[in-house]
Protein backbone atom coordinates (compact mmCIF):
# COMPACT_ATOMS: atom_id res chain seq x y z
CA UNK A 1 0.00 0.00 0.00
CA UNK A 2 1.61 3.08 1.15
CA UNK A 3 5.35 3.20 0.50
CA UNK A 4 8.13 5.07 0.83
CA UNK A 5 8.04 6.59 -2.75
CA UNK A 6 5.08 7.78 -2.19
CA UNK A 7 6.19 9.30 1.54
CA UNK A 8 3.39 7.07 2.74
CA UNK A 9 0.27 7.94 0.59
CA UNK A 10 -1.70 5.96 -1.68
CA UNK A 11 -2.68 6.04 -5.39
CA UNK A 12 -6.06 5.68 -6.30
CA UNK A 13 -6.06 1.73 -6.96
CA UNK A 14 -4.26 1.25 -3.09
CA UNK A 15 -7.04 3.17 -1.35
CA UNK A 16 -9.73 1.42 -3.17
CA UNK A 17 -8.22 -1.67 -1.50
CA UNK A 18 -7.68 -0.46 1.73
CA UNK A 19 -11.15 0.02 2.00
CA UNK A 20 -12.60 -3.09 -0.34
CA UNK A 21 -14.75 -0.96 -2.75
CA UNK A 22 -13.87 -0.05 -6.70
CA UNK A 23 -11.79 2.25 -7.99
CA UNK A 24 -15.11 4.23 -9.20
CA UNK A 25 -16.05 4.19 -5.72
CA UNK A 26 -13.35 6.38 -4.80
CA UNK A 27 -13.82 8.29 -7.90
CA UNK A 28 -17.65 9.06 -6.56
CA UNK A 29 -16.39 9.86 -3.17
CA UNK A 30 -13.88 12.99 -4.32
CA UNK A 31 -16.98 14.18 -6.24
CA UNK A 32 -18.61 14.11 -2.60
CA UNK A 33 -15.31 15.41 -0.71
CA UNK A 34 -12.91 12.84 -0.29
CA UNK A 35 -9.81 14.72 0.75
CA UNK A 36 -6.95 14.06 -2.76
CA UNK A 37 -4.15 15.62 -3.78
CA UNK A 38 -4.37 15.93 -7.07
CA UNK A 39 -2.15 14.40 -9.66
CA UNK A 40 -0.29 16.13 -12.86
CA UNK A 41 -0.13 15.15 -15.80
CA UNK A 42 2.22 11.38 -15.85
CA UNK A 43 1.83 11.60 -11.39
CA UNK A 44 -1.60 10.20 -10.38
CA UNK A 45 -3.71 11.55 -7.68
CA UNK A 46 -2.78 10.20 -4.03
CA UNK A 47 -4.18 10.29 -0.65
CA UNK A 48 -3.85 10.07 2.74
CA UNK A 49 -5.23 6.98 4.65
CA UNK A 50 -5.80 8.61 7.97
CA UNK A 51 -7.37 11.67 6.11
CA UNK A 52 -9.76 9.41 4.05
CA UNK A 53 -10.46 7.08 7.26
CA UNK A 54 -11.60 10.46 9.26
CA UNK A 55 -13.87 11.68 5.93
CA UNK A 56 -15.25 8.57 5.84
CA UNK A 57 -16.23 8.24 9.55
CA UNK A 58 -17.13 11.54 9.52
CA UNK A 59 -19.97 11.06 5.98
CA UNK A 60 -21.09 7.88 8.01
CA UNK A 61 -21.70 9.50 11.05
CA UNK A 62 -23.45 12.55 9.19
CA UNK A 63 -25.73 10.13 7.23
CA UNK A 64 -26.87 8.49 10.14
CA UNK A 65 -28.25 11.77 11.99
CA UNK A 66 -24.78 12.48 14.09
CA UNK A 67 -23.09 15.77 13.73
CA UNK A 68 -20.01 14.64 12.73
CA UNK A 69 -18.40 17.36 15.02
CA UNK A 70 -16.76 15.45 17.34
CA UNK A 71 -13.10 14.34 17.65
CA UNK A 72 -11.88 10.92 15.89
CA UNK A 73 -9.54 8.71 16.45
CA UNK A 74 -8.07 7.64 12.74
CA UNK A 75 -6.82 4.14 14.84
CA UNK A 76 -10.57 3.35 16.46
CA UNK A 77 -12.07 4.19 13.18
CA UNK A 78 -9.83 1.74 11.18
CA UNK A 79 -10.45 -0.53 13.42
CA UNK A 80 -14.65 0.03 13.04
CA UNK A 81 -13.39 -0.40 9.20
CA UNK A 82 -11.80 -3.50 9.61
CA UNK A 83 -14.81 -5.05 11.72
CA UNK A 84 -16.92 -4.24 9.44
CA UNK A 85 -15.18 -5.30 6.77
CA UNK A 86 -14.62 -8.77 8.87
CA UNK A 87 -18.79 -9.18 9.11
CA UNK A 88 -19.45 -8.87 5.75
CA UNK A 89 -16.55 -11.21 4.50
CA UNK A 90 -18.67 -13.64 7.63
CA UNK A 91 -21.92 -13.50 5.61
CA UNK A 92 -20.91 -14.00 2.21
CA UNK A 93 -18.93 -16.86 3.24
CA UNK A 94 -22.13 -18.06 5.42
CA UNK A 95 -23.96 -17.93 2.05
CA UNK A 96 -21.57 -19.70 0.25
CA UNK A 97 -21.69 -22.17 2.95
CA UNK A 98 -25.26 -22.64 2.79
CA UNK A 99 -25.79 -21.21 6.25
CA UNK A 100 -27.64 -18.55 4.65
CA UNK A 101 -29.72 -18.03 2.00
CA UNK A 102 -31.00 -14.97 -0.36
CA UNK A 103 -34.89 -14.24 1.19
CA UNK A 104 -35.76 -13.94 -3.39
CA UNK A 105 -34.18 -18.23 -3.42
CA UNK A 106 -36.75 -18.73 0.38
CA UNK A 107 -39.49 -17.15 -1.72
CA UNK A 108 -38.69 -18.86 -5.18
CA UNK A 109 -38.97 -22.14 -3.30
CA UNK A 110 -41.81 -21.18 -0.83
CA UNK A 111 -43.85 -20.10 -4.18
CA UNK A 112 -42.81 -23.73 -5.80
CA UNK A 113 -44.31 -25.87 -2.81
CA UNK A 114 -47.60 -23.90 -2.30
CA UNK A 115 -48.32 -24.66 -5.69
CA UNK A 116 -47.41 -28.03 -5.73
CA UNK A 117 -50.02 -28.37 -2.58
CA UNK A 118 -52.55 -26.30 -4.68
CA UNK A 119 -52.40 -28.70 -7.77
CA UNK A 120 -52.25 -32.06 -5.06
CA UNK A 121 -55.33 -30.45 -3.03
CA UNK A 122 -57.14 -29.64 -6.73
CA UNK A 123 -56.71 -32.87 -7.94
CA UNK A 124 -58.23 -34.93 -4.68
CA UNK A 125 -61.67 -34.92 -5.97
CA UNK A 126 -61.01 -36.55 -8.99
CA UNK A 127 -58.57 -38.92 -7.30
CA UNK A 128 -61.03 -39.63 -4.88
CA UNK A 129 -63.58 -40.76 -7.59
CA UNK A 130 -61.57 -42.96 -9.12
CA UNK A 131 -60.43 -44.81 -5.75
CA UNK A 132 -64.06 -44.85 -5.10
CA UNK A 133 -63.73 -43.05 -1.91
CA UNK A 134 -66.97 -40.81 -3.33
CA UNK A 135 -69.28 -41.33 -6.05
CA UNK A 136 -69.61 -40.14 -8.98
CA UNK A 137 -72.35 -37.26 -7.68
CA UNK A 138 -70.51 -36.34 -4.62
CA UNK A 139 -67.05 -35.21 -6.86
CA UNK A 140 -68.08 -31.62 -8.15
CA UNK A 141 -69.63 -31.11 -4.10
CA UNK A 142 -65.83 -32.26 -3.03
CA UNK A 143 -64.37 -30.45 -5.61
CA UNK A 144 -65.87 -27.18 -4.21
CA UNK A 145 -65.21 -27.51 -0.90
CA UNK A 146 -61.93 -28.29 -1.95
CA UNK A 147 -61.78 -24.80 -3.66
CA UNK A 148 -63.95 -23.32 -1.20
CA UNK A 149 -61.15 -23.87 1.40
CA UNK A 150 -58.02 -22.99 -0.80
CA UNK A 151 -59.75 -19.69 -1.34
CA UNK A 152 -60.13 -19.40 2.39
CA UNK A 153 -56.61 -20.00 3.67
CA UNK A 154 -55.69 -17.13 0.84
CA UNK A 155 -58.02 -14.85 2.06
CA UNK A 156 -56.59 -15.26 4.99
CA UNK A 157 -52.95 -15.58 3.93
CA UNK A 158 -53.79 -12.14 2.63
CA UNK A 159 -55.64 -10.39 5.90
CA UNK A 160 -52.43 -12.15 8.12
CA UNK A 161 -49.66 -9.82 6.07
CA UNK A 162 -51.52 -6.25 6.06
Amino acid sequence: MATSETGGLLTRRALAAAFDVDVQTILKWERAGLPVTRGTPGRPSVYRLTECVKWFVEREVRARGGNGSSSLNPLEQRALLDRTRREEIELRLAVRRAELIEAADVDRAWAAIVLAVRERILGLASTALQQGVVAPDQEAALDRLLRDALVELATQRDQGAA
